[in-house]
C-alpha cells in the first residue's frame, strides 16, 4: 500500500534521465509535518511514483549544506580528494 504524500513545494530538479527525475522537494508524508526530501521519481505514469530517497529535517539539511560548502570549497582549492 502506498504511503500518502503531498508535495508542498517543488524546490529543484537535480537530474533528469529518461522517465526519471531526481528532485528536491518539501514533502508531507502521511499527513506529517513537511520536510526536505531528495528523491528519484518515476514519471512513466500520469501520477509520478516516488522511488528511493532521503528525508531531511531543516536542522539536518543545514548540517548537510555546511558540509557540502566545505567539501566544494576545498575541492575548488585543489585540496579535495574526489573529482
Amino acid at each position: 500500500m502506498a504511503v500518502p504524500y503531498e508535495i508542498v513545494e517543488h524546490i529543484a530538479t537535480l537530474d533528469e534521465g529518461g522517465p526519471y527525475t531526481r528532485e528536491l522537494n518539501l514533502i508531507s508524508w502521511n499527513g506529517s509535518e513537511a520536510n526536505l526530501d531528495i528523491r528519484k521519481w518515476d514519471r512513466r505514469t500520469e501520477e509520478p511514483r516516488p522511488l528511493k530517497g532521503i528525508v531531511l529535517t531543516e536542522e539536518e539539511a543545514g548540517k548537510l549544506a555546511k558540509a557540502l560548502r566545505k567539501y566544494l570549497s576545498e575541492k575548488e582549492e585543489g585540496n579535495g580528494t574526489a573529482d
